[in-house]
């Protein structure tokens, strides 16, 4: 996969035109406005902050009340509405160490004018790591990001778990 970086976009392009994520063939990319793109970063990198507040392992009604307040702002309703379903789909803190601390962005790539896929890592880290650097894990997510009544929110989010 070459990245070509515009001073107003960022496209990925493949061999066949298509764009690649976990075994899935996307749409080609198109151009979008660096202010899109930076609004998508912004998303992201906040969303990614709030992953360690939700435990998905405490109890139902907890759990439904934690990402009601830490997700809500930043994906769609639908998307929380299914985590809220089934919480152990849903990112968030999974054992009291290691904990998600952010999403590092690796390609975003414009799928329409309203519309982003956006790959990374979520960074887990334990206490040592925080003290002295490092990382523990990095999950590989895939995000679909759009636009939707005047704000940028995840519509799509799917994690693996990376292999150690």
């Amino acid at each position: 996969m070459i990245l070509k970086a515009f001073a107003a976009a960022i496209v990925v392009f493949t061999p066949l035109g298509a764009s690649q994520s976990f075994g899935q063939v996307l749409p080609t990319p198109t151009a979008a406005p660096a202010a899109a793109i930076q609004a998508v970063r912004r998303v992201v990198a906040d969303f990614g902050k709030q992953l360690r507040s939700v435990s998905v392992l405490a109890p139902p009604a907890d759990v439904a009340a934690g990402m009601q307040k830490a997700y809500a702002a930043f994906v769609t309703p639908d998307l929380l509405e299914s985590w809220k379903r089934a919480p152990l789909n849903a990112p968030g803190k999974r054992a009291s160490s290691p904990s998600p601390e952010r999403i590092d962005i690796d390609t975003i790539a414009a799928m329409g004018r309203d519309a982003f896929t956006v790959v990374g890592k979520v960074i887990l880290l334990t206490d040592q790591e925080r003290r002295n650097g490092g990382i523990f894990q990095a999950n590989p997510v895939t995000m679909t990001v759009v636009h939707r009544k005047g704000k940028w929110l995840i519509s799509n989010y799917v994690e693996k778990e990376a292999r150690q």
